[in-house]
Formats: structure tokens, sequence, C-alpha cells
């Protein structure tokens, strides 16, 4: 059974002066889905959530959050979303419980109590009472959460959430967002130019460009559609591997992708892949590895996007 659509996001229309940004988006966001917003510079991510935050009107379109209309109920609907699309102001000279205490009191009707339900959810008590200042980065990530969190949104909207955090810090963020998807009803729209933690981390992806909606998907089907007998060849280095390109060109029986200066990938039936070994050795070209490939969501986006840069 599908579950109900958190956010709705319908024809919207967005120009700055001639320069139309976003042009009849459409899609929908469910509870408990964490949901990946994926496209290149200026495809108008940054725009699209500006819009859905309310930092930005419409030209045309509607977009409803838990069934409260957008544009004719903003307070109501505003209510049931919380974010980072820029960091918040901290106040870095009080701790983290005072900073939450702060923005509590511009949410009437979030009692006290609140305060120490989202440290327990983002695992903070140990660091709650001290100074915002000697947080670390992934610490702050954790703050900026709680504070979006504070009035209990039913909608999170978190634009490049892991920029500048390390590996570890990553990591934890991700099984955050996880957690509070899955196991708390909240869904989640992330906006991230790390396909791979997009990949772990989302239920589906939409992918968008030039403002247009170009996919969406579930990453599993996505996975899957793409699956077929996939086998990387590393060759000894750049010089083997143009040999070989010339190779596949002249006998015109293999299609190659490019995944490195020494590696490409074939699409193969097993009982190929002798055969193509053969004509390698035959033409003598050195081959340090032969294994199976599994496509991932980079390989996927930059099929569909053809190439460039997956940051807006």
């Amino acid at each position: 059974m599908e579950k109900e659509v958190s956010l709705s996001v319908r024809n919207l229309y967005k120009s700055f002066g001639r320069h139309q940004v976003i042009e009849d988006l459409s899609f929908d966001l469910h509870a408990g889905e964490i949901l990946g917003f994926l496209g290149p510079n200026g495809a108008g991510k940054s725009t699209t959530i500006k819009l859905i935050m309310g930092f930005l009107t419409l030209d045309y379109g509607e977009i409803t959050i838990c069934g409260k209309n957008h544009r004719t109920e903003y307070e109501a609907a505003m209510q049931n979303i919380g974010g980072i699309v820029e960091n918040p102001e901290m106040y870095h000279y009080l701790s983290g419980r005072l900073n939450l205490e702060m923005y509590r009191r511009l949410h009437p009707g979030v009692e006290k109590a609140r305060i120490d339900e989202v440290i327990e959810l983002l695992y903070m008590q140990k660091r709650a009472d001290q100074k915002v200042k000697s947080y670390s980065l992934g610490m702050k990530q954790r703050m900026c959460i709680a504070q979006a969190l504070l009035h209990k949104p039913q909608v999170l909207i978190l634009d490049e959430p892991t920029n500048g955090l390390d590996p570890s810090g990553i990591r934890e963020l991700r099984d955050l967002l996880v957690k509070l998807a899955h196991e708390n009803g909240v869904a989640i729209l992330v906006s991230s130019h790390q396909l791979a933690e997009i990949q772990k981390m989302c239920d589906r992806v939409i992918i968008i460009n030039q403002g247009k909606l170009i996919d969406n998907q579930p990453i599993n089907q996505m996975l899957k559609q793409t699956e077929q007998n996939l086998t990387l060849f590393q060759f000894l280095d750049t010089t083997q591997m143009t040999k070989a390109l010339d190779l596949f060109n002249d006998n015109l029986f293999y299609q190659p992708s490019i995944i490195d200066q020494n590696k490409l990938i074939l699409p193969l039936e097993e009982k190929q892949i002798p055969e193509v070994i053969f004509r390698l050795s035959q033409a003598h070209i050195a081959l340090t590895s032969v294994q199976p490939h599994q496509t991932n969501l980079e390989e996927i986006y930059l099929s569909i996007i053809g190439g460039g840069n997956p940051i807006e």
C-alpha cells in the first residue's frame, strides 16, 4: 500500500527575467521516504527547494504540504516543513540546548519538553550543554537538523547536508536520516552531489535538467533496469587501453564504455569473455585484470545527463 503524500509539487514554473529556470516540474514525496534530488549545474534544484521553502514565489503551479496549499494556506503549510537550505544562524557562545530554546520561542505551541526529545533523537545528550563553538562540523549539522525538527515537521528539506563532513560524519548523518524517515515517518528530500551516499540513503531519486523532470524512479528499480552482464577490463596503462579501443572500433563487435584512464566496461555474456581476452592477447594488448562490474547510481546519472558535474 502506497504511503500518504506529504509533499506534492505540481506543474511548477519559475523564471528570472527571460530565463526559464523551472518548467512544468511535478513530483511527490511520501511519508517515511527519503527522496534524492539530483541534477547538473543550473538544473534548478536550489530554485525548486527555495520555492518549496517559501523563499521564492511561484510563477505558476501548486505546492501542497501535508494537504495544505502553499499559496492559499501558507502558514498552515509551512508548519509542516523544516529544512536546511543555507547554514542557519546559531549563537556560538551559547550551548546547543540554549540555541534550541531560542529557536523554540519562534514557534508558538512547541513545548519545552520537545527540546529534550530532539536532543535524544539526534544523540546529542553528551554535548547539548556545551557551547556550539566547541562543536565539530558534524555536530553542528546535527544541531541544524535539531532546529529543523523542533516544531515536529512532517517534511524535511536538506540541501547539500554532507558538505564539509568527513566520512564518519557522513555515515552518522546517513544513519540519522534513515532513522527519521523509516522509524519516525518523516518525509525527507535530499539534494546532494554525493551520489554514492544518495544510493545508500535514498528510497527513490528524481533527476532534473534545465528545469524539467527527466527521471523519477525507486533506486532499486533504477539499478535493476540497467542490470546486464557487464565486465570491467583494466589495462596496464592508457596506451594499452587506446589500442583496445581501436581494436573494438575496427571490428565493430562491442561497444565499450570508458570509466577511467585505463579502464573500460563491455556488455558481455560469460561465454564471450574468453573471446575478447583472446583478441586482446593476439593484438599484444596488456591487461591487468578482468572482473564483473556492478552498475552504480553515478554511472546511471551520467548516462542520463550525458556527463558533467552533478552539483548545482
